[in-house]
């Protein structure tokens, strides 16, 4: 930080000035002053102004990259197909519940009980549609065996073949669990859900009077939680897929980042159109919260940079004022990006010279 300063000799017995800020048209691109603090300032005596001594807060004129970005609001939720809703194949009376909001839904775990008989979860990519016994095949048979596997149940190769290894362990696991020991599935006694799913809403409650086919669990994913973001159609044309982009939401301590995945080709809502952004996992980060987002479009680097506060005259003429042997000298510019603190100087300023971006007088 460099302070000049230039008296004449009315100057040295005046009484020190009371400083206040002069507000200076700048055509609308005044940033707040906190960056202030941050800037080097500079004290000029303006010609033809007597003994007045005038403040100029500066900064320098630097070279680095300026992102170009679309800022928009979305909501975090999950990814299209990902929520299924667990119904029974049977009616009754809810006698039992086991699982809560928020709990994942393990393979071979009891999930509610209905009449006293108690429902279990399969998890996998095919669901359960059928009774199933030694000589079985199809991807439903893969289901049952991956899902005994991460239940800690050995039934030999996960493929689609019900052989005597995957009877032996659906044996172990009915015995383990007071079941018979058929060494088959009963259908019935099953609720399927994709694999790593975790209760979002669990509607059942003992004494409820369910009948066959009723959703009363709805599951989502663990992971790969996405935002669905609104953009207008005036800014729809800059974003791409792959874009970076970062989320600010209420509440989490630290910005989220992710990657544009998915850009409708309609509107979805008048004049806005729906971009999808898979997020990067982070703690605490659930579904149906707003946030900010802002997607990087463009990224120019090798520019010259000015603060926002730093432009003047009007859009058609903008100028910046420079400090040259201690005073302020007004030039025009020619100016690319301008962001909320930067501005692209394409010519008119120098890096390394020093731009007024306010003044302070008595």
């Amino acid at each position: 930080m460099t302070s000049i300063q230039l008296h004449d000799e009315a100057a040295e017995t005046a009484p020190a000035p009371v400083a206040r800020i002069k507000r200076r048209s700048r055509w609308g691109w005044w940033v707040a002053l906190g960056v202030v603090a941050a800037a080097a300032t500079v004290l000029v005596l303006r010609p033809g102004a007597g003994p007045e001594e005038v403040t100029y807060i500066t900064e320098t004129a630097t070279v680095g990259s300026l992102d170009d970005v679309v800022e928009a609001t979305g909501v975090v939720g999950f990814p299209d197909g990902t929520l299924v809703t667990i119904s029974p194949r049977v009616g009754g009376t809810v006698t039992d519940v086991h699982v809560e909001a928020d709990d994942r839904i393990d393979p071979m775990s009891a999930v509610l009980d209905v009449d006293g008989r108690t429902l279990w979860a399969v998890t996998g990519d095919a669901p359960l549609y059928r009774d199933l016994r030694n000589g079985a095949e199809g991807s439903d048979v893969e289901t049952l065996e991956r899902s005994l596997t991460e239940a800690g149940y050995d039934p030999g190769e996960v493929d689609e073949v019900f052989d005597r290894d995957t009877e032996a362990a659906l044996d172990a696991w009915q015995e383990d669990n007071d079941l018979d020991t058929s060494g088959r599935l009963i259908v019935a006694s099953f609720l399927w859900a994709p694999s790593d799913s975790v209760a979002l809403d669990v509607s059942a409650a003992p004494g409820d009077f369910v009948v066959a086919g009723e959703p009363l669990v709805t599951v989502g994913p663990s992971e790969g939680l996405v935002m669905r973001v609104t953009v207008d159609q005036a800014d729809i044309s800059d974003v791409a897929l792959g874009n970076d982009v970062t989320v600010d939401i209420d509440g989490l301590d630290e910005s989220l980042t992710g990657t544009v995945t998915s850009i409708s080709s309609l509107p979805v809502n008048g004049t806005d159109f729906e971009v999808v952004v898979a997020l990067n996992a982070v703690e605490g980060l659930r579904a149906g919260v707003e946030g900010t987002v802002t997607i990087v479009t463009d990224t120019l680097t090798d520019v010259v940079l000015v603060p926002t506060g730093a432009l003047g005259g009007t859009s058609t003429t903008p100028s910046v004022d420079v400090i040259v042997d201690g005073a302020a000298e007004t030039r025009s510019v020619t100016t690319g990006l301008i962001t909320a603190t930067q501005v692209e100087i394409v010519s008119g300023v120098s890096a390394g010279e020093q731009v007024v971006i306010g003044e302070v007088t008595p």
